[in-house]
Order: structure tokens, then C-alpha cells, then sequence
């Protein structure tokens, strides 16, 4: 199954016309499904584990190693501005590799850009929580 058929549609922040990124990323590293659980252990051994809910996320690590510095300037300009990503604070729209829009959120609070050498620009490995499908 892929990535897609585990999440529920989301609607983002900023609907109808939400904040859409369509530069597919140079690398793509240690996708991790999550839920909203904890499990605490108490004294003796024993352990309790709790759900908030029963819903499906990922988080995933982007890279862009290589762009040109608009492409570059994209991910910091959603990151920074209060009406867009805002930081780790609102949700915004990601055409994934896979070909799937999907609405993700930044899950750090950070960004770096790089300079290379020449005219390219470098998102350094950033990660994002995948909240779920987006239906345009």
C-alpha cells in the first residue's frame, strides 16, 4: 500500500487557495510512520500506553542539495512568513514524488539554506510531518 492509502484528507490552512509547493526534492531519507500514542513505564516494570487517536501520519526528511536560489528561496519564504508555514505552525500543501498532493507541516522549528559554489542554492535536510491527502 502506499503512503497515500494510510492517510485521511486533510484540509490544509489557508483554504480554498492554500499555500501549494510543487519542487520535488533531491533526496528523500528514513520515512517513519506515526500515531498519536505515548507509552509510559512506571516503577516495578510495568507500562501504560495511551492513544489520542488513531490516525496515521509520517514524518519524512527532504533535501535539496542543488537549486536554483528562487527554488531555494521557496522553502525559506513558507517557513518564515506568518501567513504561509509560519514555522512548525500551519499546514500547507506538498506535491510529492510519489505524485501525491499531500498536506504536510514542518516538524522543526529551523531551516538552513546553503551556498554553494556557483549559482546554485541547497536546502539542507529538513523534516516534515505528512498530515494527510490533499484533494484540489
Amino acid at each position: 500500500m502506499a503512503m497515500k492509502d494510510h492517510l485521511e484528507t486533510v484540509v490544509p490552512d489557508g483554504a480554498p487557495s492554500p499555500v501549494i509547493v510543487t519542487l520535488a526534492p533531491q533526496t528523500i531519507a528514513r520515512i517513519k510512520a506515526r500515531k498519536r500514542q505515548e507509552k509510559d513505564k512506571h516503577h516495578g516494570g510495568s507500562d501504560s500506553r495511551y492513544s489520542y487517536s488513531g490516525t496515521t501520519y509520517f514524518i519524512e526528511n527532504f533535501q535539496y542539495d542543488d537549486v536554483e536560489p528562487s527554488d531555494a528561496a521557496t522553502f525559506i519564504d513558507v517557513f518564515c512568513d506568518i501567513a504561509k508555514g509560519a514555522g512548525m505552525t500551519k499546514t500547507w500543501v506538498l506535491l510529492h514524488p510519489d505524485g501525491n498532493y499531500y498536506v504536510v507541516r514542518f516538524d522543526q522549528n529551523y531551516i538552513i539554506r546553503t551556498l554553494n559554489f556557483g549559482p546554485t542554492r541547497g536546502i539542507q535536510s529538513f523534516k516534515l510531518a505528512i498530515l494527510g491527502n490533499y484533494v484540489p
